[in-house]
Formats: structure tokens, sequence, C-alpha cells
């Protein structure tokens, strides 16, 4: 809830009452995502990225590849999801107005197997998952995707997937059983159980709602648990690699704007050395941004939504598995298991 501002004069800007001034003329750029936002001041490093969330990584081993997702790599899922659907979000936002726009209504489905798992996690991503994204981008509007893969505590590999089309439930659930059955996983289903209907699906609407966003890049970039999946753990569509939040460099008026924003919400700060960061409080959204930032906000997205669909549509999914971990050993997967 909004609250006024209760800074006077002689109060310091840039910071709520009685705190000490946040920030200096070292100011570099502004980053915003959907639930915070980072202010880089000069000599910015990776470094000073990566200790915006305090990140550590216990069980680096090099470039070898290990089972885990790397902080550099969570930090490029976090920027693609947040600007992908911010861009969504922005958009149809956008279509409200007096011209009316088609939406996109981009959905999170978790993907399961019914059955114990009895083929390869590369044969279950390349035999089942890849030929269910090519039907779905073939026959229910599906323009861009991201997956991950995860262990469940039964051992099955399964999947999260974001698509940026609404499809029915029962349309989801029936092209996933018809993708498994390719392997006969619902074959097998139905000697134990007698049907050939198993529930191997959810499905999420993804609102237009800043928290339901912020909740699928925190699910999508968690930290994995149970055993260790073979070869790759994430993918995307080859035009969704690239993007990135909104990021400006700041002027008098967006520190202005950033001063009022601070003033008027109980935004959490976060200040070091190298970078400032602004956590909004819960269920803010975005057009509670002053409008003079919130203006360049909406252009950037704008820009955004139509490089990625004021453009020809490609039929298949390109490089969904191509990765260069693929050639792990049994040996080595056993080795980290041990080490766990």
């Amino acid at each position: 809830m909004k609250r006024q501002p209760q800074m006077s004069l002689e109060s310091p800007r840039f910071c709520k009452p009685t705190r000490q001034q946040i920030i200096d003329s070292n100011i570099q750029y502004l980053r915003v995502y959907q639930n915070y936002a980072v202010i880089f001041k000069e000599h910015v490093t990776k470094q000073s990225e990566k200790q915006i969330e305090n990140i550590t990584e216990s069980n680096k081993q090099g470039r070898k590849y290990n089972g885990y997702m790397s902080y550099n790599t969570k930090s490029k899922i976090r920027k693609i999801i947040d600007a992908w659907l911010t861009g969504i979000e922005r958009y149809n936002k956008a279509g409200q107005g007096k011209f009316k726009k088609e939406k996109r209504k981009p959905v999170f489905v978790t993907l399961t197997l019914p059955y114990e798992q009895f083929h390869s996690d590369y044969d279950i991503k390349r035999k089942i998952l890849v030929p269910y994204i090519q039907e779905l981008i073939k026959y229910y509007n599906v323009r861009y995707y991201f997956w991950r893969a995860e262990a469940q505590k039964n051992g099955n590999i399964h999947f999260h997937l974001i698509i940026d089309s609404y499809i029915h439930k029962d349309i989801i659930t029936d092209t996933w059983n018809r993708a498994l059955n390719k392997l006969h996983y619902i074959d097998a289903f139905e000697s134990k159980h007698g049907h050939r209907n198993p529930p191997s699906t959810q499905i999420q609407s993804i609102a237009q709602n800043s928290n339901i966003i912020s909740y699928i890049i925190k699910y999508s970039t968690k930290h994995e648990e149970g055993r260790i999946i073979l070869g790759r753990i994430w993918g995307c569509s080859d035009e969704l690699r690239n993007l990135n939040c909104y990021t400006e460099i700041i002027d008098n008026e967006k520190t202005n704007a950033l001063n009022d924003l601070i003033a008027s919400y109980d935004c959490r700060i976060v200040n070091e050395e190298h970078f400032t960061v602004i956590y909004f409080p819960q269920n803010f959204q975005i057009d509670g941004i002053p409008k003079t930032l919130l203006s360049s906000i909406n252009k950037y997205y704008s820009s955004l939504y139509s490089q990625l669909y004021d453009r020809p549509m490609v039929k298949y999914p390109t490089n969904t598995l191509d990765e260069n971990t693929e050639d792990i050993t049994l040996k080595e997967v056993h080795e980290l298991c041990l080490t766990r």
C-alpha cells in the first residue's frame, strides 16, 4: 500500500527518512527487475554483480560439468525469464487501452513421468521433450519456450516448461501423454493401473502480476535437489538467449524518480561499495514506479516485444539440447554422487 512521503528539506535524497544517503555521484547505470532494482556504480565487475545475491558455489570444479546450475547460469536464466515475461506483461497492459491487441497468455507447465523411469535422461529429453515442444509450436500458437529439468524424489526426471500461449489443460496432458508413449510410458502405466490417463501434467497461468513472475523465476533457478540430471538441465528458444532486463544510464530525472519511489514505498535497501539494491515491497507492481521512469521502462519492453514477435516464426525449436556436457560418463556421475 502506498504511503505518503515524510521527507523534509533537510532529509537526504534517495533514501528513507533518517537513513544516510545511499548513493553518490559515481552511479553508472540502473537495472530494474520484477521485484527489485540494482544501481551499479563505476568500476562494476562480475564479482560485484555476484555479490548482489550473496551466492556461493561450494561445488565449483572449474568448467567441468558437475550437475549443478552455476551462478552465471542462474543469473542468465533470471534475466531471460524476467525480460521475456515482463515484455509480455507490459505489452498486454498497453493493449487494454483504446486499441485492443492480441494478448499473449504465458503458462507454467510441469511435466512428469507416470511410471518408473526406464530410459536415460538423454532419451527422455530427445525423444519425448523435444517432439512435445515441436508439436506445441506447430499446432498451438507457441512462439517461445523455456524448460528446466529436475529429478523428483522418486528419481524420475521431470520438467518445468514456460510457454507463451495458453493451451487448455486437457490438450497439454493429451499431447504430453502421446509423447510419453513413444517410449511406452503410457503402456507401462496402463499395465499397472488399468487405464491410459495418468495425471502427468500440471498447468498454471502466469497472471500479469509481478509476484507470479517473481515466483516463476525463483522456481526456475532454485537449487538442485535429488540425483544429478545427465546432460543439459535447461534450454530455451534461441531468440530468448540474449534478453536482458531494462538497463539504462541514470540521469537526474531518473534519480529523482527513484528518490520518490523509495520515499513512497516500504523498500528495503542494501548498500554496498559498487552497487545498491532496492527491494520492492511484497505485492509491488511495476506501475507503481514514478511515471518519468516508467515511461522509459515501457518503451524498452515495447521494443523488446516487437523484436521477439514482429518477426517470421520459426516452426521448430533449434539447439534445444546442444550441450557440450552430454558426453559425461556414468563413472563421473557416480563419483559426483559420492561427493554429495
